[in-house]
């Protein structure tokens, strides 16, 4: 009875997206798809056993009730409507207008209140920011604390940040990449805190190592953690994180 019942809110869920869109379909081609019901169901589901601790009945019929809908959606506009919409990831062209002096021009006031001071702390950091994430690939939640959120260790912070810059840096051993960071700090050959006269001598060779912080995808940085990121420093590549950071 109880599986009875959560097919039956997938038909009444998967019923009102489908007259939602009629009502307002915001430019989407296609209608809602099953799956999208019963990723909702799911999420009910998921705060009646984790928030509630109400075990519940598996979703097996609901689950095969959504697989003959998305036969018949198929079946009605093609395969093709079954691709998940993603959104377009930022091309360089695009990256590039916005580091560009010539459209974000000095004294332009932007729409959340800010005036573009190209040489302020602010601005510096909102460019190091757009080559960080374009060169690392981060969500913005990777980033940026989200609103009543306490800074902890869980976050990204300068203290994911190492150095290698030749001269300031001992010579890597063989097979450096699978030591861990912290031993190469201490060995003199990766730079937690690079002084000012270190990072003067940043120059062909050199790259900051970021260990991944836990976001979305990865909550406790249990499969990322382990692998960081390399960004290595050019004097004049446009998008380059080492160089602004």
């Amino acid at each position: 009875l109880e599986e009875a019942l959560w097919a039956v809110a997938l038909l009444e869920i998967y019923a009102r997206m489908q007259l939602q869109w009629l009502k307002r379909s915001r430019g989407r081609i296609y209608p809602p798809k099953a799956s999208s019901a019963l990723a909702a169901l799911r999420g009910v589901r998921r705060v009646h056993v984790k928030r509630l601790g109400i075990e519940t009945v598996r979703l097996v019929a609901a689950v095969q009730i959504c697989e003959g809908l998305l036969r018949e959606y198929a079946e009605r506009h093609g395969p093709e409507a079954l691709i998940p919409q993603r959104k377009e990831p930022f091309t360089r062209t695009i990256i590039l207008a916005l580091l560009d002096a010539e459209i974000m021009t000095e004294g332009k006031r932007l729409g959340n209140g800010h005036t573009i001071r190209r040489d302020s702390l602010y601005w510096l950091t909102i460019e190091a920011l757009i080559c960080f994430l374009s060169q690392s690939g981060f969500r913005k939640c990777a980033v940026a604390l989200p609103a009543g959120v306490a800074f902890s260790l869980m976050h990204l912070s300068l203290a994911n940040v190492v150095w290698y810059i030749p001269g300031a840096s001992n010579a890597l051993p063989e097979g450096w990449r699978r030591q861990a960071a912290a031993s190469l700090v201490a060995a003199g050959c990766l730079l937690a805190a690079p002084t000012a006269a270190q990072f003067a001598m940043l120059a062909h060779g050199a790259f900051a190592v970021v260990r991944p912080p836990p976001d979305k995808a990865d909550q406790l940085s249990l499969h990322w953690g382990a692998d960081p990121i390399y960004l290595p420093y050019h004097p004049t590549e446009p998008i380059n994180a080492a160089r602004r950071l």
